[in-house]
């Protein structure tokens, strides 16, 4: 009998091993949609630079406006307005505001952008805290390239925050100098992250394998992070072989668990 309890505990204690690292990792997911959908709005806000559009539109609940207005004058202050409820997308709201400060026209060789937050929430995910990004064309290719750093606090609910900072390299492999058929962008990503999560643990996650994504798929395609827990032995998230699904594997102590991906509406 003494030998059946045990094995239970055991089996119990692996159990808990494997949902505590999911739920953790499921929250990592919902933190990396959060920051995917942050930059391609943010990238997107170039657009409106050349047509200087202004006010809401029968098919577009935000207010974008663009100061200085004049072309070729730099820098200028975007600011993407939602209001107290901007559905973007079924499943998507957002309300408040993200103001980009902008040192040079997009299709310069070189700009940074800073980026701050004024009451941003998302599906009721509050945002506190800004971001920095460099852009610049590097290697043989003269692929695109953005430097991102962040310091952002995001509340959860009422109850629960997570914080952290993140710094990240992204390069677009294909569909840059085709602006107008955004479905066909295609990026890789690398870098870290350090912070605090819900349960008030310090935790560090880092991509191992560059993570792949596009812009005509919902999910992350391909790519490990390795995700480490102050007290926690370290889990491994795969997103799989580059098919577009919402399937990956957590592995953590020699256990595999398949999960399912959630993920924001992107498209």
């Amino acid at each position: 009998m003494g030998l059946m309890i045990s094995c239970s505990t055991d089996e119990i204690k692996k159990d808990l091993k494997v949902e505590y690292s999911q739920n953790f990792i499921e929250d990592d997911i919902v933190l990396e949609d959060l920051m995917e959908d942050l930059f391609i709005e943010i990238e997107e806000s170039n657009y409106w630079l050349y047509g200087f559009k202004d006010g809401r539109t029968d098919d577009d609940c935000r207010t974008i406006t663009v100061e200085p207005e004049e072309r070729d004058v730099f820098p200028k202050t975007i600011t993407i307005d939602y209001g107290e409820g901007c559905e973007i997308r079924e499943g998507l709201v957002k309300r408040g505001r993200i103001v980009i400060e902008m040192s040079a026209a997009p299709n310069s060789d070189e700009w940074e952008k800073t980026i701050r937050f004024e009451r941003y929430s998302v599906n009721d995910k509050r945002f506190e805290g800004g971001k920095n990004i460099s852009f610049k064309k590097e290697g043989r290719r003269d692929l695109p390239t953005w430097e991102i750093g962040s310091r952002i606090k995001i509340h959860w609910d009422e109850e629960s925050f997570v914080q952290q900072s993140m710094v990240r390299t992204r390069v677009q492999t294909l569909g840059f100098y085709t602006p107008r058929r955004p479905m066909d962008d295609q990026f890789i990503v690398s870098g870290t992250t350090t912070g605090v999560n819900r349960e008030g643990k310090g935790y560090k996650t880092t991509i191992t394998e560059p993570l792949h994504s596009s812009r005509d798929c919902r999910w992350i395609k391909k790519g490990v992070i390795v995700l480490n827990v102050r007290g926690e032995s370290e889990a491994i998230l795969d997103y799989g072989d580059g098919t577009c699904d919402n399937i990956a594997t957590i592995t953590r102590d020699g256990e595999v668990k398949e999960i399912k991906l959630k993920g924001f509406p992107r498209n």
